[in-house]
């Protein structure tokens, strides 16, 4: 029982740090303030406009 609760403590700090790495790369990457996301914004709107 020991091992498993161990097993489950090391899988959550990995879940944990693999969350902040994500976090991380959305607000690097993919944030409202990068001209990527205003893009893909603009790509989704404009056929939705002309129809």
């Amino acid at each position: 029982m020991a091992e498993q609760n161990e097993m489950i403590d090391i899988l959550n700090d990995k879940q944990k740090v693999l969350t902040e790495d994500w976090t991380q790369y959305w607000q690097q990457f993919s944030s409202y303030d990068t001209w990527q996301f205003w893009l893909q914004i603009i790509f989704f709107i404009t056929p939705l406009v002309v129809l």
